[in-house]
């Protein structure tokens, strides 16, 4: 099928706003505004509302508007007349990733099945946002099943909300599967954004549309309200204009939840107030990036010049055997997955009809006109296969040996070299968009993070052939401090280039 081509007039405003998009405010500029009466949270909402409603068609990032966003913004600009603050992300709207719970919104994946789930509470992570003043403005579009469907899927396409497209050239593809919410982000549609990651969904997006993003270590921050891909790697994190905007969302939404399964990994951590590096007492490893496009090669090697100048000390590392880790990985997920969404399914509302992994398959099936039109469900047909109990036991060795291989990799790499972070391009440029074909990856660096469990920050890099790439930071296990230490030097230092 032919994409749909974009009127003269249509190209004409995207590169408008694609432009004015890298003039966002930033958290700490939006908020001096609101002290000095420059503007009121109200306006600034309806700023947002207004910009949706006249580019989310062309870019389809977001799914649906908080109905009571505004009622929201007037009650924090009442709290502020009267002299109070109601947090540290007071009068900031927020777009969420759509298989997080928002009270009284539909929760959807962007699965047709899922149309009618609305949600009765808040997932943990928006309660959190709420407490410290953030306005929910909505729900952003993403890859249905959060990119679990098929092998051949279109990253930013969903049955509910279409295909997203990249916020910097409509016809390229916006990565994913927190598709809406980088989108959204750069196109000034909010400050912040929530996204979600099991493999790559939240730094590849991040890095494709030229934003920020913070992956937080496992344990971190709660996924209660969540709709699952694999409670192993499943994370919540954050979008912002600014490295600082990240670390503080991540602040206000880090913390333990005895309901989540992995409570007990919580650590504090002050991301806020962790101090740059000095860059001439850091140091950096860096695998082989050969696999990356030769554009991307050469900007990633003259910023490793531009650090060394600093006096950073960089470390080309060996490569890791790191086979039986890919392999084990996409067991544990598919195993996961049938075990996740099923129980997932089986608590949504009586309205919801579709109560297992079966159910749902057959009801794509028998919606295969709205459902199926570019791409199948054989990722749902391979996890439905799976005999929970059967290969329990298998499961559980994979489950053990991939994390143990990610884990002894990054041990080796930081002990041995005295390592603060690793490093490596995020992405390469966004490749077109083919609905049919599916996505067209060339390089990538989340899979040791998301296996590990570890920290991954994204910066802004370069221009690619007008494209965004992206600076992966990567925390050793329990070295979220460090990372962010170096992640904030490297951000001040890097040169952002064009090729």
């Amino acid at each position: 099928m032919n994409h749909t081509r974009l009127t003269i007039s249509t190209l004409l405003l995207c590169m408008a706003f694609s432009a004015n998009a890298q003039k966002t405010e930033t958290v700490s500029h939006l908020q001096q505004q609101l002290h000095s009466e420059q503007s009121s949270a109200t306006k600034l909402t309806q700023h947002y509302l207004t910009r949706i409603d006249a580019l989310n068609d062309n870019y389809r990032a977001v799914m649906a508007i908080n109905n009571n966003a505004l009622h929201d913004a007037q009650r924090l600009d009442n709290l502020a007349r009267e002299g109070q603050w109601q947090g540290p992300l007071h009068g900031m709207a927020v777009l969420v990733k759509d298989n997080i719970a928002v009270a009284n919104m539909t929760t959807t994946a962007g699965a047709l099945a899922l149309a009618q789930n609305v949600s009765s509470a808040d997932a943990q992570v928006i309660s959190q946002l709420r407490s410290a003043g953030a306005i929910i403005l909505g729900k952003a579009n993403l890859s249905e099943w959060a990119n679990f469907r098929s092998n051949s899927s279109s990253s930013g396409w969903s049955t509910l909300g279409g295909q997203t497209a990249n916020a910097v050239d409509a016809t390229r593809s916006p990565c994913g599967s927190s598709s809406g919410s980088a989108v959204a982000v750069k196109l000034g549609f909010a400050p912040l954004a929530l996204a979600t990651e099991t493999d790559g969904s939240i730094v590849c997006p991040a890095a494709a549309n030229g934003v920020y993003a913070l992956k937080p270590s496992y344990g971190q921050v709660s996924r209660v309200g969540v709709v699952p891909l694999a409670e192993s790697q499943d994370t919540v994190g954050v979008m912002a204009n600014s490295l600082a905007d990240v670390l503080l969302a991540t602040q206000v939404i880090a913390a333990p939840d005895a309901q989540d399964p992995n409570h007990h990994a919580f650590r504090t951590i002050n991301y806020t107030e962790v101090k740059p590096s000095r860059a001439k007492e850091l140091t950096l490893g860096y695998v082989d990036y050969s696999h990356f496009t030769a554009e991307t090669q050469a900007v990633f090697k003259e910023q490793l010049k531009q650090l060394e100048r600093h006096g950073i000390k960089l470390i080309e590392l060996p490569q890791a055997d790191l086979g039986s880790m890919y392999r084990q990985e996409f067991q544990v997920l598919l195993y996961e997955f049938k075990r996740d969404v099923n129980a997932y399914l089986a608590a949504t509302p009586a309205q919801v009809k579709v109560k297992t992994l079966s159910q749902l398959i057959a009801f794509n099936e028998q919606h295969q006109d709205r459902t199926m039109p570019y791409f199948g469900q054989e990722l749902l047909r391979q996890a439905n296969a799976i005999d929970l109990q059967a290969q329990r036991e298998d499961y559980l060795e994979a489950l053990k040996q991939y994390r143990l291989t990610a884990h002894n990799a990054l041990q080796h790499w930081f002990t041995t070299n005295q390592l603060d972070a690793i490093i490596s391009p995020t992405n390469s440029p966004a490749w077109k968009i083919d609905k049919i074909n599916g996505d067209h990856y060339l390089g990538g660096a989340s899979t040791l993070a998301a296996v590990a469990g570890t920290l991954h920050i994204t910066l802004p890099l370069a221009d690619v052939q007008g494209l965004p790439v992206g600076f992966s930071v990567m925390a050793n296990v329990g070295g979220d401090e460090q990372a962010i230490a170096a992640a904030k030097t490297i951000d001040s230092l890097l040169e952002h280039t064009s090729l």
